[in-house]
């Protein structure tokens, strides 16, 4: 694949992933898997992080991007519930979209949309 440049502040981007890999790190199984793959269309790129964890009940994934939520409650995180606010604010910052959704089995999938810098 060639490479992708995404328009955007760097260090923003950067937390925004360390965010969604820091979850899938916490909330996945012990010796687990995180996937990440990217395609691309014209003008954007989706970006697609995959965990082998607990995933979310469906009562709780609507509720995930917002402010202070917390879906697993009795987990012994330190978070306060703000990791995947920052997503989806950064992710529209820049022009782009976040969502999530439970795989097949077991976890939980993270899909970003950023729009590409096109050279026209």
């Amino acid at each position: 694949m060639p490479d992708i440049v995404v328009w955007g502040d760097r260090r923003y981007l950067e937390k925004m992933f360390l965010n969604i890999l820091e979850n899938s790190i916490i909330y996945g199984v012990k010796n687990g898997h995180i996937e990440i793959s990217a395609t691309q269309s014209k003008v954007f790129v989706k970006i697609d992080v995959a965990d082998d964890g607990i995933g979310i009940s469906k009562d709780d994934l609507p509720h995930i991007f917002e402010r202070f939520y917390r879906a697993d409650k009795s987990h012994n995180g330190s978070g306060v519930g703000l990791g995947l606010s920052i997503v989806k604010w950064i992710a529209e910052l820049h022009g782009g979209e976040v969502s999530a959704a439970n795989r097949k089995g077991r976890g939980i999938i993270i899909s970003l949309l950023l729009p590409i810098k096109t050279t026209h």
